[in-house]
């Protein structure tokens, strides 16, 4: 409602708009619906994008528990601790800074650090994921197991390098490279697929594992329990992450 007023000494305008109430206004009221529909939406969709961040960060949690900073790096260590009650000493635990093998003309030590760099940029950019477009991860791990110890093989005839040593030690410990390798390539491609298919962290879990088990004078059979070790975390690992091992 609009009105005018005159008087002598002055001109007057008096704007008056239409009371709104969201009940009488139905054009006001479907404005204001669409609003709050939308508010809610994005109050809804914050809420999941959150939740979501936070699931992530506790996977992601799990996973640094694992990775390079640890569980290869403890694991011999607890493993050299429990072999002491088979009646192997202390001196496992000795530093010596050289590795239980040569590679000449190469340094050892060039070899194990280069080896994860080199291996794991070609499995994981290239064949993990080639092996996954067509298995579940649960079988392009297995294929893959067969694929490293192939790629190993050679190697035991090589004098002097690893796996020709643990060779010499007894047929058990040849064995037991190979069951360490299956739980190692379930373990790493576990990390690989968990950390959005980073391959950095493949390739420290690797590195890590490489120079933890070649920095002490460790007994051969550490290393089998080592291998235990790791067979325990697969089984609990396979059995929390059905739907990553087995979904196709």
């Amino acid at each position: 409602l609009v009105a005018v007023s005159l008087n002598k000494n002055s001109f007057c305008l008096h704007v008056q708009l239409t009371p709104f109430c969201i009940k009488n206004n139905l054009r006001e009221n479907r404005f204001f619906a669409v609003v709050w529909a939308v508010g809610e939406k994005n109050v809804s969709y914050n809420v999941k994008f959150y939740a979501e961040k936070i699931t992530q960060m506790k996977e992601h949690s799990a996973i640094n528990i694992l990775d390079n900073r640890t569980f290869a790096a403890i694991s011999i260590v607890v493993a050299q601790i429990l072999s002491l009650g088979v009646g192997h000493g202390l001196e496992q635990f000795y530093i010596s800074g050289q590795p239980t093998f040569s590679s000449a003309p190469l340094s050892a030590w060039f070899v194990l650090c280069f080896a994860p760099v080199a291996e794991e940029l070609a499995w994981h950019t290239y064949g993990t994921d080639a092996l996954r477009q067509r298995h579940t991860l649960f079988t392009t791990s297995a294929i893959f197991t067969i694929y490293w110890g192939l790629w190993h093989l050679p190697l035991f005839f090589i004098k002097n390098y690893y796996q020709s040593n643990i060779q010499a030690e007894g047929w058990q410990y040849s064995l037991n490279f190979f069951v360490s390798l299956f739980t190692f390539t379930f373990i790493i491609n576990w990390l690989y697929f968990k950390s959005g298919r980073n391959v950095m962290v493949a390739i420290i879990f690797h590195l890590v594992a490489n120079v933890s088990n070649e920095m002490f004078a460790t007994q051969p059979d550490s290393k089998v329990i080592q291998t235990g070790l790791f067979f325990v975390l697969l089984l609990y690992i396979v059995r929390k992450e059905k739907v990553l091992f087995f979904k196709p």
